[in-house]
């Protein structure tokens, strides 16, 4: 359509949808180093089936902290520097494996006695 007397065009397009809000999956702990337990927060950006898994070094599972359905948003843990069998673990490097639905993420501790 053209706007009277000024040659120029008008169009109109339906408005463009904004792109989704990007969703972020945290995790964090502290204190780090820690001894002899830490506490992992971490924030789930959605509902659902987390699990949050501690492994050793060579990427052997040591404790599974979570595996269980949680709402999004934040949350906290301890970790009291025990495996799954309830012994102490050794000083060293640990990784954390945070997982909800689609999102993963990773941290990494460390235990000094």
């Amino acid at each position: 359509m053209t706007s009277a007397g000024t040659g120029l065009i008008a169009h109109c397009e339906r408005p463009v949808d904004a792109p989704p809000a990007r969703v972020a999956i945290a995790i964090s702990n502290r204190p780090n180093p820690f001894n002899p337990a830490t506490t992992i927060a971490y924030v789930l950006p959605v509902d659902g089936h987390a699990r949050l898994v501690v492994y050793d070094v060579a990427g052997r599972v040591v404790r599974t902290l979570l595996n269980r359905w949680q709402s999004a948003g934040p949350h906290e843990i301890l970790w009291g520097g025990r495996d799954d069998r309830g012994l102490h673990v050794p000083s060293g490097v640990y990784r954390s494996r945070l997982t909800v639905e689609e999102f993963e993420t990773a941290g990494q501790m460390l235990l000094l006695k």
